[in-house]
């Protein structure tokens, strides 16, 4: 309900209060929570410091949802793993050889500060080999039932299993 001498507020006044409206909201919720996680939980520039540091993979991980992000684990060598951006996700393919993540772990990387770096960090291979590459090895899968004993035995029990529930419904 309008009073007599409220203030009027036309089309164009409207528009830049929306306006207005927008920007303070973008402010406002600008930082999310990823935000919070790459600067507390995330490996940054600081964290590596002025000398390369020669780290081994891990474990590579993913973050994120509508663009999954790869994560480089360290172990016990920097506590705080690395969140990849594209150019930094694309040289450890160059160096690994490799688009499958399972195939990078246990190669041995030179992580170094850079201003003009993707992300501040440079992510260089090891030229001396003092740290040779371990390939992952997946099990054959003759090798998961090389355990016969484990086999009969999982077998045996589902008989067992079958036979009394088989019992149990014919009466």
């Amino acid at each position: 309900m309008l009073t007599v001498g409220a203030p009027v507020i036309t089309m164009p006044q409207w528009r830049s209060a929306l306006t207005i409206y927008r920007s303070l909201f973008t402010i406002t919720f600008a930082m999310s929570r990823a935000a919070i996680v790459d600067q507390r939980y995330r490996l940054c520039p600081t964290d590596v410091g002025v000398t390369p540091r020669r780290v081994v993979i891990y474990n590579v991980s993913l973050q994120g949802l509508e663009a999954l992000q790869p994560v480089l684990h360290f172990g016990t060598t920097l506590p705080k793993p690395l969140a990849l951006t594209t150019e930094q996700a694309q040289t450890v393919m160059q160096i690994t050889r490799s688009a499958r993540f399972d195939d990078w772990i246990g190669h041995a990387l030179e992580l170094q500060t850079g201003a003009s770096a993707p992300g501040g960090l440079l992510i260089l291979p090891v030229v001396d080999g003092s740290t040779p590459h371990q390939p992952l090895q997946h099990p054959p899968a003759a090798a998961i039932w090389a355990n016969w004993r484990t086999s009969l035995l999982v077998l045996l029990l589902i008989l067992i299993f079958i036979c009394l529930w088989w019992l149990e419904n014919r009466w």
